[in-house]
């Protein structure tokens, strides 16, 4: 028989990402050649155009590393405590788990929505490797068949990555004609996140 106290005010909540987000972007580059006497590239800019007989297309991503299978969240905190130990864990996307598989010049979001990777952040960094499977098609009416179509496989070097908790991770995928450079943005995970 207790009153219940009345109130007009709104109740907010303030949610947090407990976990790390991963998605790729991907531009198409022309692999620039060198004029330095030391063989640096000496544009970085990526400015020539790609040839409109040319079709770079993604057909597949992985993504490899050691990866912690679980721990315990303190929800009054929100610190991570108790990993699980980190195991060699391989993602794999192919072209039904893209938005867009064509690389333009352009730089574009390549994974559909529900394709991202959430994974357990960790203060200390991560080795990971990421593996870029695609063709490049070129239209030549001179050729038989008319065109040349050539498949590309390009691994990473293994490399260290730190995965902070609430933030999205969007590896950029600059693809050449022979060659994958690789970048990362970095942003707060909110609804308007990259």
């Amino acid at each position: 028989n207790e009153t219940k106290q009345t109130t007009t005010e709104k109740v907010h909540f303030v949610f947090k990402h407990a976990l790390s987000r991963i998605g790729f972007k991907s531009v198409a580059v022309i692999d620039e050649s060198s004029n330095d006497a030391n063989g640096d590239i000496d544009d970085g800019a990526h400015s020539n155009p790609l040839d409109g007989n040319t079709e770079i297309t993604l057909k597949s991503i992985k993504l490899t590393g050691n990866f912690y299978q679980g721990g315990t969240l303190n929800l009054a905190t929100g610190a991570w405590s108790g990993y699980v130990a980190a195991a060699p864990t391989e993602y794999n996307w192919a072209t039904t788990d893209f938005d867009e598989d064509n690389v333009t010049t352009t730089k574009t979001v390549v994974l559909k929505d529900d394709k991202y990777l959430t994974v357990l952040p960790y203060a200390g960094s991560q080795q990971i490797q990421i593996e870029v499977v695609y063709t490049v098609k070129t239209t030549d009416g001179s050729l038989a068949g008319g065109y040349s179509e050539v498949t590309n496989t390009i691994v990473s070097a293994p490399f260290d990555f730190t995965f902070v908790q609430g933030y999205a991770y969007n590896f950029v995928l600059h693809v050449g004609l022979t060659s994958v450079k690789f970048s990362a943005e970095v942003s707060d995970w909110d609804l308007g996140a990259d």
